[in-house]
């Protein structure tokens, strides 16, 4: 019993060091991509507070993944999260395809925004229909 125990452990400890490993490269490969991070920085929030405008309404776990799961990935916490914010004049679609036809950003980063935008979107056990909209359009933005 002990030693399979043993396995199982060693197991997911295998799997932790694994994603602690491909964790690293994202944020390595994040920090490498300086000359358009703050492009992404805009896709990010933007995408984020345009979800949360059509959805009518922002719930406490709507704020708490934007905060931790979302912002946290890409090293915006705390105070920070309410600075930029306040600095983000333009809240449009139009903005993100700006910064998307201005610099060049990869697929793999646009379909994470994607993927997080949707459980985002999910985390209220509700898909609204503006929630659905706004998501199939950035998804055509993103062109991914």
């Amino acid at each position: 019993m002990t030693d399979t125990c043993n396995i199982n452990e060693e197991a997911i400890l295998e799997k932790v060091m694994a994603t602690i490993d491909q964790e690293r490269e994202r944020l390595k490969k994040l920090k490498r991509s300086k000359k358009n991070l703050l492009a992404k920085l805009r896709i990010v929030f933007r995408s984020c507070l345009l979800l949360s405008i059509n959805d009518g309404e922002v719930t406490r776990d709507e704020m708490l993944k934007m905060n931790y799961d979302i912002f946290r990935k890409y090293c915006i916490m705390n105070e920070d999260v309410r600075k930029y914010l306040l600095l983000m004049e333009d809240i449009s679609l139009s903005a993100i395809e700006e910064d998307l036809k201005k610099y060049k950003i990869d697929k793999e980063f646009l379909k994470g925004v994607y993927d997080e935008l949707y459980s985002l979107a999910c985390v209220d056990g509700k898909f609204k229909a503006g929630e659905e909209e706004i998501i199939g359009k950035i998804y055509k933005i993103f062109k991914i």
